[in-house]
């Protein structure tokens, strides 16, 4: 758990929580993405109930339900940190644990906002733009997150372990969407009633709608997202380029597999500068995290390739190294036997005898392709 008060990260407890948060702070791990927080606390944990009991705590002393909502949606960040770093071990009871617990946060930010009043119509409004924008981040977050474990675990995981995380992940955004739709569907009552009470047209009221997203900075907030996504894919791209340059340079050619993942990203990333020149930070972030991942999977896939080639490396080199031995031990037999025979006079065919040399043959042979062979 990530210790929060009134919806703002703190980086010390409550004195009020006294020796049961230090006992948590010696429990947390590390997060298990780079864009989540802390994990914390994770359900394969004794302490995860205590952990879950403090977060209602601090829940209660969160001020209004709008600001009860935002500190919701960042516990749930927190269950989606929880989900992939349980994914990651390979714990899926404990991930489906988390996943429930993140639903529980989705269903109970639903009802608050459904449940939404303010003094006035334009301030109702003022409330469902933040939280829808909140969610919005959620869903993001779910694309990493989902993304992310792709590249981690592919290929590490049963035919049953892979159909629990699929699962597990379209569950996630199924929960998010279902928000989403609430959210917007209450946001849209709301602008009917704007409409009507302040004898407003669709398009002074949208643009009611946009001034609350500047006066809050949603759209700048959003656009920043997008270009730091933009910044990270472009990175991992490059990255993943010279990852395959380096192997090609030492004589060794990079499959199709890996170059055609880099020019789907590259085409992303296009996708992405494109989309944020039209002002669509939401699909920009999305392009540009796809375009992140695929560069990760084509250093994954070519690291894969590189352990394949080592592995067939070795085992050619053993069998060598055996057939090398096995002839040895022919041609001192051949030998001990030749010797015999000599000091008995009789001449001694080696017709198909292993061999490194005329010499090592009988009368009248020849060492041909490493077998001794009749002239």
């Amino acid at each position: 758990m990530t210790f929060k008060c009134l919806g703002m990260v703190t980086k010390s407890p409550k004195s009020m929580f006294g020796f049961l948060v230090a006992a948590l702070f010696l429990a947390l791990p590390v997060s298990a993405h780079e864009n989540l927080p802390s994990a914390g606390i994770t359900p394969d944990s004794s302490l995860y109930g205590l952990d879950l009991a403090l977060e209602k705590l601090q829940l209660a002393l969160a001020g209004n339900d709008v600001a009860k909502a935002k500190f919701e949606l960042e516990l749930a960040q927190e269950r989606l940190s929880e989900i992939s770093l349980m994914v990651e071990q390979k714990k899926f009871d404990a991930a489906d644990k988390a996943k429930e617990k993140h639903r529980e946060k989705l269903e109970s930010v639903k009802s608050k906002v459904l449940a939404l009043k303010a003094d006035n119509s334009e301030e109702e409004l003022d409330a469902e733009v933040e939280l829808e924008n909140e969610l919005e981040k959620q869903e993001d977050s779910i694309t990493e997150v989902s993304q992310d474990l792709d590249v981690k675990v592919r290929g590490q995981l049963t035919p049953e372990q892979q159909e629990k995380l699929d699962a597990l992940i379209v569950s996630l955004s199924e929960n998010s969407n279902k928000v989403k739709i609430e959210i917007k569907n209450k946001k849209d009552a709301t602008k009917v009633r704007i409409k009507a009470e302040k004898n407003k047209n669709e398009t002074e009221v949208d643009k009611l709608e946009e001034k609350i997203r500047e006066k809050k900075g949603i759209s700048a907030e959003k656009k920043e997202r997008a270009t730091n996504a933009m910044a990270d894919s472009k990175e991992a791209i490059e990255d993943a380029e010279k990852v395959i340059k380096n192997f090609e340079d030492d004589g060794n050619v990079a499959p199709e597999a890996v170059k055609n993942l880099i020019v789907e990203a590259q085409d992303k990333l296009s996708n992405a500068e494109s989309a944020l020149a039209e002002n669509k930070s939401g699909e920009a972030f999305g392009q540009a995290t796809a375009a992140k991942n695929l560069a990760k999977n084509a250093k994954r896939q070519l690291a894969e390739h590189k352990v394949a080639d080592k592995d067939v490396e070795n085992k050619t080199e053993k069998s060598e190294n055996k057939s090398t031995e096995n002839k040895g031990e022919e041609m001192k037999e051949n030998k001990s036997k030749s010797e015999s025979s000599g000091a008995s006079g009789a001449a001694v065919s080696k017709v198909g005898a292993l061999c490194e040399k005329d010499e090592e043959c009988g009368t009248n042979e020849h060492c041909v392709y490493s077998v001794c062979e009749k002239a």
